[in-house]
């Protein structure tokens, strides 16, 4: 994968302001990703399509957050946001791994296609991509320790300051 990436991001988690797991640095997160993929991208199969997650290594986890931390009852560690309170970003979990998903924009358009032909007057979830767009971004999966263990009760969800 020599040629030029150009990748077009409709992943949620590369918003500057979530509820839930967030990339920090989406400039230095787009770096690694487009690194992975030349480097690593055939090894771990990603082809953009059929498999489109490229797990990211160790150096991702300082710039992105997770969605989770430890639940709390200090008032000091919590904001509102829109009616309901969340526990503040700097309070979210470390991050363990990072899967990016990416597809191809013949992948995209193709289900573009699929979905705009069964949802007669839905609009389609992501906006059409730049003409020059290789790639898109569609979701960035940030996992902590606890992530595997489902449902736990001693965790509350994360969000940003509302913008």
């Amino acid at each position: 994968m020599d040629s030029p990436l150009v990748i077009h991001i409709n992943a949620k988690e590369m918003r500057p302001s979530v509820v839930g797991a967030r990339v920090l640095d989406p400039n230095g997160f787009l770096e690694l990703v487009v690194r992975e993929i030349r480097q690593t991208g055939r090894k771990q199969r990603f082809d953009g399509d059929g498999h489109p997650g490229i797990q990211l290594r160790s150096d991702a986890m300082q710039l992105v957050s997770t969605g989770d931390g430890w639940r709390s009852e200090d008032p000091m560690r919590h904001h509102v946001r829109e009616g309901k309170t969340y526990l503040k970003r700097e309070y979210a979990l470390p991050a363990t791994a990072c899967i990016a998903y990416l597809i191809t924009i013949a992948r995209h358009n193709q289900l573009r296609e699929q979905f705009l032909a069964m949802a007669e007057s839905k609009p389609f979830p992501w906006p059409p991509a730049p003409l020059e767009t290789t790639h898109v971004l569609y979701s960035v999966m940030i996992l902590h320790a606890y992530s595997q263990t489902g449902q736990n009760p001693n965790l509350e969800e994360v969000a940003d300051e509302a913008p």
